[in-house]
């Protein structure tokens, strides 16, 4: 049985549509990843190409070099999205620091579907930078990941677990 439900969020409406109720994960579901570099929000030092894919069971981003704005780039990750995760990986990148600002990191926006995030932690089992939840924030459909200041290698990885809520029965 299809499912469409609307929920408000700050005055606006936001179509929610998915699969069965039974189906609380984002495997299917269409997502964007974006590279985003600021100390103010209104004036980006850097803007990355927005990537969309389809949740599977691939791995989704296989981010390269973009190229250099306000002396600016991408650093290359691996981001791989399962059912109620987030894994990315700096294996195929040369060992470095990134970029130190407000806010450097990635903006990943899930499309509306049924299950809905409700929240989103560090997997410390996982992760092996020092990288903690004051640098996770979760606004709708949209993860904010900030790694500003972190010195990576190829061994460095981010694992982020997502709380799920389902649709509701009807």
């Amino acid at each position: 049985m299809f499912l469409r439900r609307v929920i408000v969020i700050s005055g606006m409406a936001l179509a929610m549509a998915g699969a069965s109720p039974s189906q609380a994960d984002l495997l299917g579901r269409g997502v964007t990843f974006q590279v985003l570099t600021y100390d103010d929000p209104a004036r980006p030092l850097f803007e990355g190409t927005v990537h969309r894919a389809r949740i599977g069971d691939k791995p989704e981003f296989g981010l390269r070099f973009e190229g250099v704005q306000n002396e600016l780039d991408v650093v290359p990750v691996l981001v791989d999205i399962s059912a109620d995760r987030i894994e990315i990986s700096y294996a195929s990148a040369p060992p470095g620091e990134l970029w130190p600002a407000v806010f450097n990191g990635y903006v990943l926006t899930f499309d509306h579907g049924c299950a809905v995030i409700g929240a989103a932690r560090v997997d410390r089992g996982f992760t092996t930078l020092p990288f903690d939840n004051k640098r996770v924030r979760l606004e709708a459909d949209v993860l904010k990941l900030n790694v500003s200041g972190l010195k990576y290698d190829k061994t460095s990885r981010i694992g982020i677990e997502l709380d799920l809520i389902p649709c509701p029965e009807s």
